[in-house]
């Protein structure tokens, strides 16, 4: 294994509540901790030296004086350890077990790995595990750096309200990762967005809701050349594309709720609605338009 296959190599460290908690710190390093002590214990502890430069300290077990168990709960709680540590260790454990005979690897490493994603997924972590045994951010790096961007652009006394919405958004979707529901709250979020700055009685996010907001930003604009304004346009027809997606995963029946969707569209759709959803805030701040 190389180091490239770490996560902290991909890891910022200006931290937002989906990449780091209390909560889920204690219960994946228990998870790891339980696997570590069943599976093969010593070379993972080898492994974790090698790689990460951390010693896992282990002692007689109480039961049986032969047996040894390994302290990964107490030595991956200390203070100094930081959530990349615990993530590195994932993959540590993942190829730590390349010796264990190959008829039962590929059961055991396809466990870990549902498990892994399972805590991942409860606890509204923006991670997922590789079947290749790497941890990432998911749905990738790009996505990630979205999230921020957003939530900085939200940092404002006056956008106090939707800073909670977009909070509810993200909890949404990092634990019901490709069910309706997810959608379904985010395209309520951009609606209250749109429908605040429109101001004329416009009850839903539509075409009519679209057409107005458009005539609004335009409206605003003084030094935009006949492409900045063909750009614009652009635009409109982008929120209306991303509106009519959503319609397709907006049934209004609670027996929906947990619907699946593919998983490609689920992430394209939250991808390309974070990014209509900056840039309504950053026309907001520049054209004052009422929010």
């Amino acid at each position: 294994m190389t180091d490239s296959r770490l996560f902290s190599l991909h890891y910022s460290a200006d931290t937002t509540k989906y990449e780091d908690k209390k909560k889920f710190r204690n219960r994946m390093i228990k998870y790891l901790h339980d696997v570590i002590n069943e599976v093969d214990p010593q070379n993972t502890q080898k492994l974790c030296r090698q790689q990460m430069g951390i010693t896992i300290p282990a002692y007689r077990s109480s039961i049986n004086i032969l047996n040894f168990i390994y302290d990964v709960e107490n030595e991956f709680c200390k203070e100094e350890i930081e959530i990349h540590n615990i993530l590195d260790l994932i993959t540590v454990v993942y190829d730590s077990w390349d010796q264990i005979n190959s008829h039962s690897l590929k059961s055991i490493r396809e466990k870990y790995v549902i498990n892994i994603n399972k805590i991942f997924s409860e606890e509204s972590m923006c991670y997922v595990l590789h079947d290749d045994g790497k941890v990432r951010y998911y749905p990738d790096e790009e996505f990630q750096l979205l999230v921020k961007s957003t939530l900085s652009e939200l940092n404002n006394k006056s956008y106090a309200a939707y800073l909670k919405q977009f909070n509810n958004v993200l909890d949404e979707f990092y634990k019901k990762r490709s069910e309706e529901s997810p959608i379904q709250s985010f395209f309520a979020l951009i609606e209250s967005f749109v429908l605040a700055i429109t101001k004329k009685g416009y009850k839903q996010l539509n075409a009519q809701s679209v057409e107005e907001l458009h005539k609004i930003i335009s409206s605003k604009v003084n030094n935009y050349t006949p492409n900045d304004l063909n750009a614009l346009e652009g635009f409109k027809e982008g929120l209306m594309s991303w509106i009519k997606m959503c319609h397709k995963y907006r049934h209004g029946k609670g027996t929906h709720a947990h619907a699946i969707v593919p998983i490609e569209i689920f992430d394209y759709i939250f991808s390309a609605g974070i990014s209509i959803y900056r840039s309504l805030l950053q026309l907001n701040e520049k054209f004052q338009l009422g929010i």
